[in-house]
This record gives structure tokens, sequence and C-alpha cells, in this order.
């Protein structure tokens, strides 16, 4: 790929695969790190109930896991911009960037699994890419499911991506809803403060600490 030209290479990683040990996850980081990549992305294994390997879920490890993670490649020169990526090179990944990103207007997603946010009304698309391409044959809106949500959802899922995002902005909260953050969640922040998973910034911000990620 750097061959071809391109200047900027990304690889994602992912942690918590039944049966991985610390040492196979130091390998792979290292292997990482060596190579020409100037971005990451490190993603938790997600068990669902319904899968077979539930059951084989260690939650403390998925966050030990992370730590070490996240912990190794800011050693090796990485910057963190979001709870999942990491840049070497200075930018980012701007779809990243984007869908951790507080949405006043919302987005549109095109393609396979994609999500869209708009207004009061959230939805993805079917997947995977051989059901879009099907759906999008027969004239049929690729839906899969989604639905409209109230004010209090809409200001949850805000906090739920600035928080993803690394950066809770009481001002853009407070120009979005017309309400301010203390109001909505009282001392919720500065208790998350004193638990060490959110950090109170110069300018009145929150940022998401390591540990909040």
């Amino acid at each position: 790929v750097v061959e071809a030209g391109f200047s900027e290479l990304s690889i994602d990683l992912m942690f918590g695969i039944p049966g991985q040990t610390e040492a196979q996850l130091d390998a792979d980081l290292e292997e990482l790190i060596a190579s020409p990549a100037t971005h990451a992305s490190i993603f938790a294994m997600i068990y669902r109930p319904e899968a077979p390997l539930w059951g084989r879920r260690k939650e403390a490890s998925l966050l030990s896991l992370y730590d070490r993670a996240a912990g190794r490649l800011t050693r090796a020169g990485f910057t963190q911009y979001t709870a999942e990526d990491f840049t070497r090179s200075g930018v980012g990944c701007r779809y990243q960037e984007e869908i951790w990103k507080p949405a006043a207007k919302g987005f549109l997603g095109f393609g396979a699994g994609a999500m869209s946010i708009y207004g009061a009304s959230a939805w993805h698309n079917v997947g995977p890419v051989e059901a879009y391409v099907a759906a999008s044959r027969d004239d049929a809106p690729p839906v899969a499911g989604g639905g409209k949500s109230d004010t209090r959802r809409q200001m949850l899922e805000h906090l739920m991506a600035a928080t993803r995002g690394l950066r809770i902005d009481p001002g853009a909260f407070e120009r979005r809803f017309g309400v301010g953050l203390r109001e909505v969640v009282g001392p919720l922040p500065r208790i998350l403060e004193l638990a060490g998973l959110l950090r109170r910034e110069s300018d009145g911000s929150w940022a998401t600490t390591r540990r909040g990620a």
C-alpha cells in the first residue's frame, strides 16, 4: 500500500478474543507499531447473549486489555483522539471523527450496515453487502430498523457520543437542547471526575480519561 503511494495507512486491531493472552496482544501491538501504519483503531470483541461465545466473555479482562493497548500505542508516539482511535501522523479518520461527534443536525450513512441520524430519527441499513444490494435492486428502502427518539434519549445519545469522542462540551449541549448540562445530569460529571473517569478542563469542558473511555 505504501509503495503504491498512500501516505496514510490504518490498521484495525481487535482484542478480547476468547483465549487471547496479554503476550499475544503485546506481539500484535509491536507488529503494528513496527509497520508503516500512521493510524490504528482498537476494538473490543463484542459478545452477544445469543452467540455461542457469550459464556466465554470476561469484562474485567476487556478493560485490562484495552488499557494495555491504549497505553502501549501512546508510549509509541500515537495520539488518542477517540475512545478507539489513535494517530501518529496527526491525521485522523474522518468517519471516526464524525461518528462520535454529537450531531446537532445529524448525518446520513450510505452502504451496508451504515447508521443515520436526522432530527429525532435514527436508523441503520441492512447488511451484509448482499442484502443491501438486493434491497437496492428491488427499489426498497435498505433500512433494517430504527425510529424516532424523544428529547431525553437524544440527550443521552449526545452525551454517549461526546464521551466516545473524549470531550463533553456543556456549551454545545445547552445550545442544542436549550437547557444546561447540570440541570439534566446534576453532579454526575463531578462524581465521574472523582472516580477517575472524567477530567475537568480549563475551558469548562469535561475530557474522558482512558479509564472512562
